[in-house]
């Protein structure tokens, strides 16, 4: 789509583990956690710190077999640190013959998210000033939006970037029929669930215009399959943020020669690669 003179590329961008060191981040995340499954199922601390250690053992093996399951569906890899202890969560719950809410299950996520430090990536300053300075970009996250504007503004004082939260981007609607239901890409270990309405319903907020074209050039994520799967579908380019040891390699073998993406563990090298895609 042609862009007057005076309009700058519309770009989406994640938070989490995009711009953040989850790693570091999540050190004393854990702990808390444990504890507050052990009140959930009535079970003791200790019974559940070993069975989330053996989970993790089972899910390291074979990381393909394993990812965030909701209603039998699995909506996202093993690809960060939360990811991993989702799963583990579900073979934990399991084994124990315990269910919990998903809902109870967000909130103690949440909870024992609140004392965690944030701690930026490398770089994650001069990306988001790149952007301000060369884009109209957005920050679309599953996280609070109050949150993450705290946040961003640990890195950059009066601020004023757009954040939607929120996103609900793992949350699959089999009913809307805008987009095909899966995907299956080459050396995936399993189709990828598109119909992630919650999050198209974001995207078509800001991305389209009066003519219904899409409006958005870029989205940069750090998760393909929760942040860049449905607008790789719907057409824009996207950047696949990766981190060592947890970015699936099936997902980064995807941008290998990728027709409208690339993949980048370094936030300037990906600056530089979304001002070059659009300005195309």
């Amino acid at each position: 789509m042609a862009m007057g003179s005076q309009e700058k590329p519309n770009v989406v961008i994640d938070f989490d583990g995009t711009l953040t060191d989850l790693d570091r981040e999540t050190e004393n995340y854990f702990a808390p956690f444990y504890r507050g499954i052990a009140g959930l199922t009535g079970t003791t601390v200790s019974k559940v710190e070993q069975l989330f250690h053996k989970a993790y053992a089972e899910i390291d093996k074979n990381p393909g077999l394993y990812g965030w399951e909701i209603n039998g569906i699995f909506v996202a890899p093993i690809a960060d640190p939360y990811l991993r202890n989702n799963a583990a969560t579900t073979l934990v719950l399991g084994w124990l013959g315990k269910q919990i809410a998903f809902s109870d299950l967000v909130k103690l996520h949440q909870v024992c998210q609140v004392d965690l430090p944030t701690l930026f990536k490398p770089g994650a300053k001069e990306f988001v000033e790149t952007l301000q300075n060369e884009t109209d970009f957005s920050v679309v996250t599953n996280s609070h939006p109050d949150l993450v504007v705290q946040k961003l503004s640990m890195l950059l004082e009066n601020h004023s970037i757009r954040v939607i939260g929120n996103a609900k981007k793992y949350n699959l609607d089999q009913t809307w029929n805008a987009v095909s239901p899966t995907v299956q890409h080459a050396g995936f270990p399993r189709p990828v669930y598109l119909r992630r309405k919650a999050y198209g319903d974001v995207l078509n907020s800001i991305m389209k215009s009066e003519e219904g074209q899409y409006k958005i050039q870029c989205v940069v994520g750090d998760i393909y399959e929760l942040d860049l799967a449905l607008p790789e579908h719907l057409g824009i380019q996207t950047i696949l943020v990766t981190t060592p040891n947890w970015t699936p390699r099936w997902e980064v073998e995807h941008y290998c020669n990728h027709p409208n993406g690339m993949s980048s563990d370094n936030l300037l090298t990906i600056a530089q690669h979304v001002i070059a895609m659009t300005s195309r």
